[in-house]
């Protein structure tokens, strides 16, 4: 049987927020499954300690200082890439 194709989209979830943590615990529960193949988009995605090698973590885009775009904080501009690079049969947000 494949895996099923899932988009999480909120807050990164290496950052410490309650959407990140709730995107989180969605995240490691469905890659857990065996059932289930995880693709993330970061909202303020930064460095931190909490990693998932396992998930590929799609970023907002930047500008050319780093920082995070304004107009594009809430994946406005690239979700519509994200979907087509992944295609995922569900899309969950929070």
């Amino acid at each position: 049987m494949s895996k099923r194709k899932i988009l999480i989209v909120s807050d990164s979830f290496r950052i410490q927020t309650g959407f990140s943590n709730v995107g989180r615990h969605i995240m490691d529960y469905l890659h857990e499954t065996g059932r289930w193949e995880v693709a993330y988009l970061g909202w303020f995605d930064q460095q931190t300690t909490i990693t998932r090698p396992h998930i590929k973590l799609y970023r907002t885009r930047r500008n050319q200082y780093g920082n995070i775009d304004e107009i594009d904080k809430y994946a406005m501009q690239t979700f519509p890439k994200v979907i087509e690079t992944e295609n995922p049969e569900i899309v969950l947000s929070c």
